[in-house]
């Protein structure tokens, strides 16, 4: 696919959003999506370049969404990592970024409101003074069960130093 086919590509999908989706709620929809997928096949198929039918263009626009959400992920994992050092971010390009304007930022983000996935604690660093041994964690554990039996549940204790 050329420049000039993304172009206007791009351009058709903005001004049709629904072609992107490629859902249809009964057959009438689909007709209507299949033809309009035909229209803009023929149209594409005008410009210089690739010459394919609707379906080839179709999946052609299923690459092109997969490559440019995989670049927008990494792009986004390479901006909010730590670990200071030379960014290896790669700029999306115009076309990549219209394209990627008709698409749920979820793709690239995430939820925001679902939090990593880890132990689901806080850990908070104790005072400077502080100090515990291991067997002060057992004894307190084992007078938490309060049923006199001597099982030490050595999962739920979690100690950072």
């Amino acid at each position: 696919m050329t420049k000039k086919q993304k172009e206007l590509l791009i351009s058709v999908l903005e001004s049709k959003p629904y072609l992107i989706q490629g859902r249809a709620k009964n057959g009438v929809e689909l007709q209507r999506f299949n033809e309009k997928w035909n229209e803009l096949a023929e149209e594409l198929n005008k410009v210089k370049g690739a010459r394919k039918t609707s379906k080839q263009w179709r999946e052609t626009l299923s690459d092109f969404k997969s490559a440019v959400k995989k670049k927008a992920r990494l792009s986004h994992l390479n901006a909010t990592k730590t670990g200071g050092g030379p960014s290896s971010q790669q700029d999306l390009l115009p076309l990549e970024e219209r394209l990627l304007a008709l698409l749920t930022p979820v793709v690239i983000a995430g939820i925001p409101e679902i939090g990593e996935a880890g132990l689901g604690i806080d850990i908070i660093a104790p005072p400077n003074d502080f100090e515990i041994s291991f067997e002060d964690l057992v004894n307190e554990n084992e007078e938490d069960q309060g049923d006199g039996s001597d099982k030490t549940d050595y999962h739920n204790i979690l100690v950072c130093f």
